[in-house]
């Protein structure tokens, strides 16, 4: 979470040595135009790389530059599911980090 996309690293992780997260669709925020695709305001800015954001049924974790939205995502031994979805299953929320 610390790196741009294309500088390498592997898939999420949730919790360093926990269950591992293969993330099959994102959007990284700072590419988009706010006028087509408004963040929520609830989304601060704060916290360090790989700390989530839950809000608005949409799921963010902070990135080395703004944020990467989590579109859809395959837990370890589960099917693929979207990311909103995955976070109400897995009991993860706004605080919690990926590695």
């Amino acid at each position: 979470w610390t790196r741009l996309a294309g500088d390498g690293g592997g898939d999420g992780e949730k919790g360093g040595s926990g269950p591992r997260l293969k993330i099959h669709r994102a959007r990284h925020l700072a590419e988009l135009p706010s006028d087509v695709f408004p963040v929520p305001t609830e989304v601060g800015g704060t916290g360090a790389p790989g700390t989530l954001t839950v809000a608005s049924r949409r799921v963010f974790v902070t990135a080395a530059e703004g944020f990467v939205e989590l579109l859809e995502v395959q837990p370890e031994g589960r099917g693929r599911q979207r990311a909103a979805d995955w976070v109400n299953g897995a009991r993860v929320g706004t605080g919690d980090r990926l590695w």
